[in-house]
């Protein structure tokens, strides 16, 4: 089954998945929706840049 086809996450009403697009863009990532047999979200991250503390 999975999500509808016409689910656009960038114009979405979801509480859920507004949080899970907010965090990804907060964290400079991107989400890519992937729909075979079901609904797959795969989330990538890029490494972030620490500065280092005393």
């Amino acid at each position: 089954m999975g999500l509808p086809k016409d689910l656009d996450i960038e114009h979405t009403n979801t509480l859920g998945l507004q949080l899970v697009k907010t965090l990804v863009l907060q964290l400079d990532g991107i989400i890519k929706i992937i729909r075979n047999n079901g609904t797959c979200f795969h989330i990538i991250f890029q490494e972030q840049k620490y500065i280092k503390r005393i």
